[in-house]
């Protein structure tokens, strides 16, 4: 066995793998531009407190020319900051236009243990909370459980919704509400028990920096009777607030309160590419997560961890993903090959957090290698990055 030839070692890697060799493939430049483009942006897990604040600027990448890169960013925390301990990681981030709405809210109080529900925490002691002296927020003592903290901001964007505030971001109301989670080292006995710190209106989640979390499903087929792996690709609806007319996995959506990553997916792999639920719960492998850390052309935060999973669908095309006119996510689907899918991905085709895992399919069926790419172990640590926001644990 260790002396076998090329020929013998074909017949060991057999159906299992991608049998197509890197020269083959190609790819007229490295991925990395287009990776870095998509994380764009780096966000700090930990905050030191000092007697005069934290001054520093959450931003992008210095290598970043993102049109927001130097804008201020301020962290939302779980508790109170406590003088000379060190903090939780934030829940997310506000930037200064959210948080000047909110200061105007609230009157600009931050007296500690005050009557509103936010702590405003300012470089320098005052009783009014200046924009450019905040350096955190915090929900307030009183304001110290899962329910409360979901009232206290669904009662602020349902406020700012009917005033018509960020339209663009609330304009996409879903009536979904998703999960924020608890720093890592909260203690879920201090939370009534709950893994969750809050749980919000889906479209909101930018308005705070908040983590979406979801899944992406790509199925794909070989070839007839060759051993070419064809990947099964989605085109997103020209009506679809985000991203419209973009490529896209096969299926793949947000994850709700009390649902599984694997459940989840099996909902939208039926709902929208019409695939039958127990094939699906029968045929789908978990193959890991990736993560988004992206900052918008608008500047808007969009940080994402996405479970991924893959499923191999019948070559004589028995079960293939189909459109579903109630749904209306998708305009339709197409079978493409590794070649085409690598061209369609450097040519900003993919949506973004989408590319992402098309990326990550390609890498574990050798269909992208380093021969391929000499930046392919900066893109492949590219896509698994720390959001510096909470997630499951």
């Amino acid at each position: 066995m260790y002396g076998c030839n090329r020929s013998s070692y074909g017949s060991i890697v057999g159906r299992g793998f991608a049998t197509r060799t890197s020269s083959s493939l190609h790819l007229r430049s490295s991925l990395l531009p287009l990776i870095q483009s998509l994380n764009n942006l780096t966000l700090p897990p930990v905050l030191p407190h000092t007697s005069s604040g934290n001054q520093n600027s959450v931003t992008a990448p210095a290598s970043s020319t993102h049109e927001y890169a130097s804008e201020k960013l301020v962290p939302i925390l779980l508790q109170e900051p406590v003088q000379g301990e060190t903090l939780k990681r934030p829940l997310g981030f506000l930037r200064p236009m959210v948080l000047d709405s909110m200061l105007s809210e609230y009157g600009a109080s931050n007296k500690p243990g005050g009557e509103i529900p936010w702590s405003f925490h300012t470089k320098q002691r005052s009783s009014l909370a200046q924009l450019e002296d905040v350096w955190a927020v915090s929900f307030s003592p009183r304001v110290q459980n899962k329910t409360r903290r979901t009232k206290t901001v669904s009662e602020l964007v349902n406020k700012w919704r009917a005033e018509g505030r960020f339209p663009k971001i609330l304009g996409g109301w879903s009536d979904e509400e998703y999960p924020v989670y608890l720093p890592s080292d909260a203690k879920p006995s201090d939370n009534d028990g709950h893994m969750l710190a809050l749980s919000i209106e889906r479209a909101a989640l930018p308005l705070f920096g908040f983590p979406n979390f979801g899944t992406f499903l790509i199925g794909y087929c070989w070839s007839g009777t060759s051993s070419d792996l064809k990947l099964w690709v989605s085109r997103r609806s020209k009506t679809k607030k985000t991203f419209p007319g973009l490529m896209d996995v096969t299926a793949g959506g947000g994850i709700g309160i009390g649902e599984s990553p694997l459940h989840s997916m099996a909902r939208e792999a039926s709902e929208e590419a019409s695939l039958p639920s127990s094939y699906i719960l029968n045929h789908a492998r978990s193959t890991g997560c990736v993560t988004f850390s992206h900052r918008n052309p608008q500047g808007w935060l969009l940080p994402g961890l996405y479970y991924t999973y893959e499923m191999e669908l019948p070559s004589d095309h028995s079960i293939t993903p189909r459109t579903n006119a109630k749904d209306g996510e998708v305009d339709g689907f197409e079978l493409i090959s590794a070649q085409e899918c690598l061209e369609r991905l450097s040519a900003g085709e993919f949506k973004p957090s989408s590319a992402l895992a098309i990326v990550d399919f390609l890498a574990r069926h050798g269909l992208y290698t380093p021969e391929m790419d000499p930046s392919y172990a900066s893109v492949l640590l590219a896509i698994r990055r720390d959001l510096g926001v909470p997630v499951p644990r």
